[in-house]
Order: C-alpha cells, then sequence, then structure tokens
C-alpha cells in the first residue's frame, strides 16, 4: 500500500521453535527474508532473545548480514522486539543484575543504529509487568540510564505496557525523553477491557509502531477477525492520528505459516482501506478523532497475556 508499511514478527514464516508461538527462528532465519518478500510484506521485526548462538544482535560481527538480506530481498528491518528484556528484566531483580540488563540494552541499541533499526519494542507485560508506582519509577531511570548512555543513535525505546493509556501519558510526560514511544498492542488491550480507539487517540504523540493480534476479551490469541478486538475503531482511530506503520502482525498461528500470513496480510490491508476511506468521507472538524480523551481512570485487576 502507498506509504504504508505492514510486516511480520520474526518467526512466524517459519516453523514454531520447540513449540512456542514467539521465538527467535534458529539456524535457518536468513530463509525467512525471501518467504516475507513473497508473500508481500515490507517488513520483518526482529526478535532479540536469549538465542545467542544464532541471533546476529547478539554480535558485533555478524549483525551486518541483517542489512544485507534486507538490501537483497527489499524487507525491511526497522524494528526490534526485545524480548530479552521480559525473562531478564529491570524489575523485581537484585541492582546488580539490573545493571547488566541496561547495559544489555545500550548495547543493543547501538548495534540497532549501526543498521538502521530505528525501534527497539520493549515488553512490560507478564512476568516483566509493571505492578506499582514505584516500578514505574525503576523502569523509568533504568531506561534513561540505556538513553543516556547512546547519546546520538537515532533509536527509539517502544514501550509495550499493559497499563492503561491514563497512566502511560503521565509516566511519559513526567519521563520526558524525546526517544521513549510506545508500541501498541491490539490483542493485548483487547484481553484487558481496553477501548482501543481511545487508547490510541490518548497515546497518539508516541505510538511508533503497532502489533496486529485479536484476543477474546481476558482470553488467549485468535485468527484474526474471530476474537473480540474493535479493529474498526482501532484503524479508523490509527488513521485519524496519521499513523503508516509498521503494521505488524503477530497474531495466532495454525500451521501453514506462508498462506496464514498471506490471509492476515490481507485482512490488515482490507481494514486500512476501509478505515481510510470512513475517515476521508467525513468532514474532518477539531472534535474528529481527538488527540486526548477525558475520562476517569478506572481500575483494572486482570492480569495481561501477551498472546
Amino acid at each position: 500500500m502507498n506509504n504504508i508499511t505492514i510486516g511480520i514478527m520474526q518467526g512466524r514464516l517459519m516453523p514454531p521453535v520447540n513449540g512456542q508461538l514467539q521465538a527467535f527462528p534458529g539456524k535457518g532465519w536468513e530463509k525467512e527474508f525471501s518467504r516475507a518478500g513473497l508473500c508481500g510484506l515490507d517488513t520483518i521485526e526482529f526478535i532479540f532473545d536469549t538465542d545467542e548462538e544464532y541471533n546476529p544482535l547478539h554480535d558485533d560481527e555478524k549483525i551486518e548480514r541483517i542489512r544485507e538480506l534486507s538490501r537483497d530481498h527489499r524487507i525491511k528491518v526497522s524494528s526490534v522486539c526485545a524480548d530479552y528484556f521480559m525473562r531478564r528484566g529491570f524489575l523485581r531483580v537484585a541492582d546488580e543484575e539490573r545493571k547488566k540488563n541496561v547495559e544489555m540494552l545500550r548495547k543493543l541499541t547501538l548495534r540497532c543504529d549501526k543498521i538502521g533499526i530505528r525501534y527497539i519494542v520493549i515488553p512490560f507485560v507478564d512476568e516483566s509487568e509493571i505492578k506499582t508506582a514505584e516500578e514505574l519509577y525503576i523502569v523509568r531511570d533504568a531506561l534513561i540510564e540505556a538513553l543516556d548512555g547512546t547519546k546520538g543513535c537515532d533509536v527509539y525505546y517502544a514501550l509495550e505496557m499493559s497499563l492503561p493509556a491514563e497512566r502511560i501519558v503521565p509516566f511519559l510526560k513526567e519521563a520526558g525523553h524525546p526517544r521513549l514511544k510506545i508500541n501498541y498492542d491490539t490483542g493485548n488491550s483487547t484481553a484487558l477491557g481496553y477501548d482501543l480507539a481511545s487508547e490510541i487517540e490518548q497515546l497518539a504523540p508516541w505510538i511508533v509502531d503497532v502489533h496486529i493480534k485479536d484476543r477474546k476479551v481476558g482470553g488467549g490469541s485468535c485468527i484474526l477477525g474471530e476474537g473480540d478486538t474493535d479493529f474498526d475503531g482501532a484503524f479508523r482511530a490509527l488513521a485519524g492520528i496519521g499513523f503508516r506503520g509498521p503494521y505488524i502482525i503477530q497474531a495466532q498461528r495454525t500451521g501453514n505459516e506462508a498462506k496464514l500470513a498471506k490471509r492476515y496480510l490481507g485482512f490488515v490491508k482490507n481494514m486500512i482501506s476501509r478505515s481510510r476511506r470512513a475517515y476521508s468521507s467525513h468532514s474532518v472538524s477539531k472534535g474528529s478523532f481527538p488527540l486526548t480523551v477525558n475520562r476517569e481512570p478506572k481500575t483494572d485487576n486482570r492480569k495481561p497475556r501477551t498472546e
């Protein structure tokens, strides 16, 4: 689509690793570039996890191979999903461990900058979920430390958070760092019972990366279009804020990876086209698609799950 970037999470065009829904695809990771091209995708969101044997993002010498494959197959790599920090994170760990993980984030940032990757998605869900106000400050300090250690880099941290927008916005404003941004996950927000359109409007100035996923309220992942996700509302809100991607497909898997990826790509393209037609058919006034919404904060007692 014209000036719209649609991609897929790394590994979704390869057989699952040890039955996992999401993981770096291991030894055969290079094959995914040609497969993405055949599916008509624009980009792959790389995964940075604990696979140090094959993942080139762990090695200063091997990262150039990502750029070579990107160029050869015309598949962008503009973002990385850093699942590493779900398992080796900044919360509920000893100070020494936190320092090691901040240093790993600093190194990853420098490597991403070297090959032109602009966004590092850092998940704060599941085991890395932020549970208290004190933990918000711990996260802020850890991220600012990594950002201060990478001054001059054109790499942004896109935070994937289970908190409602009413809590995220004050956090981002208080942190006040231009390289702190937001990844918005349609499925996870649905599972938590959030109003997607309202959330997107509130988070509009910070959204740089969107994960496309369908889930049931309070439940797990579904085939796109079969869960409770309000895709019409979400895509209309994204059109309203002028978001052009990357839209990253991170939906349920069924086994036939390439066939499913093409189906999902068609779904996303259709939603984007429909939402933009709906948006452009209205005479947009100042009150349409507001960038901020005033509503009372709600208490959330449900546990988020990423898949």
